[in-house]
């Protein structure tokens, strides 16, 4: 395996060109290189070693062949560019599409759900489809070439969390474009599809790519929520959980947010939250949960949760029914300090459990919370 170097380390660490590095790659802007920070690296020290990766319209045929790489961040990122190293042919177009790693085993297999010929957005994470031969710029005396993309919108991954890649090219006639080896890299293997034999493999080796963009500040989800049939709601906690957009079940995150006088909280998302739509359910102490669902969150996160509580789920089970009605009156007359007080049986907040309290939990009585 013959090592090609790319360029010494400040022009790929710091993205600026030096005068070795023209001799080395001709590269095609050094604003393009400035604009990003690199997040992983498995290319500056590429191998003249091609492994093929590309596909021949229409798709289905013999020879298309498909490979996967694994990268992991040490921090939350904004991935914006990707850059590879490849040859075997000019491209008509590249596919970069972006895979979690399978359950148990993600250092060994991207999750797979579809064949690479057959896959909907569903079966990725997120994918990058590109006309013309992607910012090809040979790199004199080794017969490779150096290419890169920039992402239509970046993609936000958490940190320390095993991610895949896959990078195939388009060529004529057949499929001849080629990604190089890596002499470098976090796993000594790849993945590996071939029509010809439609069969999925782990194959021995690393692909030379790199990921670029910039770590993500802190990424905060920010609402209001207004405690029906209470008093001022300063220091009072909820629960906030966050939901793939439509999911039930055990929620993504579950983070406890103390409000504001005003019902204003604002929470942290751990780990970030890959940017999209997803749904968020709000649960308080007495009151019963809410969801809200379509929340767009970016790569800072997302503002304007509002909800408003319906209150009287004394036993928080998510029901208001005979149930809560039966504490409510084990604890009638009660006052801070009494044996039987209890604050989730204070529906109003006011210090005491009476009619008042009673008269909540009358008018909820038999309704429901979100799922």
């Amino acid at each position: 395996m013959k090592k090609i170097s790319l360029s010494n380390s400040s022009f790929l660490n710091r993205g600026q060109i030096t005068k070795s590095a023209l001799l080395t790659v001709i590269f095609v802007s050094s604003s393009v290189a400035k604009a990003a920070d690199i997040l992983f690296d498995q290319m500056s020290n590429p191998s003249s070693t091609l492994l093929v990766s590309s596909w021949w319209a229409p798709n289905g045929y013999d020879a298309d062949e498909y490979r996967w790489d694994n990268f992991l961040l040490p921090s939350d990122s904004s991935i914006s560019e990707v850059w590879w190293v490849g040859g075997g042919g000019v491209l008509n177009s590249v596919t970069v599409r972006f895979y979690t790693g399978l359950a148990g085993y993600p250092d060994y297999q991207p999750t797979i759900t579809a064949l690479p010929e057959s896959e909907h957005s569903a079966d990725y994470l997120k994918g990058y489809s590109f006309s013309g031969n992607a910012n090809q710029s040979p790199i004199p005396g080794t017969g490779l070439n150096q290419y890169h993309v920039s992402l239509a919108s970046p993609l936000i991954l958490p940190g320390n969390t095993v991610y895949w890649v896959k990078i195939d090219g388009a060529t004529g006639p057949y499929p001849s474009w080629r990604i190089a080896m890596s002499t470098h890299g976090r796993d000594a293997r790849h993945f590996h599809f071939s029509t010809g034999s439609s069969m999925f493999t782990a194959r021995s080796g690393s692909l030379a790519f790199q990921l670029r963009g910039t770590v993500t500040a802190p990424q905060t989800l920010s609402g209001t929520v207004a405690l029906s049939d209470f008093g001022d709601s300063a220091g009072q906690v909820v629960q906030v959980e966050v939901f793939n957009s439509g999911a039930t079940g055990t929620p993504l995150q579950t983070h406890p947010a103390t409000l504001s006088s005003t019902g204003a909280f604002s929470v942290t998302a751990s780990p970030i939250l890959v940017a999209g739509s997803y749904d968020i359910r709000v649960k308080g102490e007495h009151w019963l949960a809410k969801r809200v669902s379509g929340v767009s969150v970016t790569g800072s996160g997302a503002t304007g949760v509002d909800a408003t509580l319906t209150n009287g789920d004394v036993n928080g089970d998510n029901v208001i029914d005979l149930t809560d009605y039966t504490e409510i009156v084990t604890d009638f007359n009660s006052l801070i300090g009494d044996p039987n007080y209890h604050t989730w049986v204070d529906l109003n907040g006011d210090g005491v459990i009476d009619l008042t309290d009673y008269t909540v939990l009358v008018t909820n009585f038999n309704a429901l919370g979100d799922n």
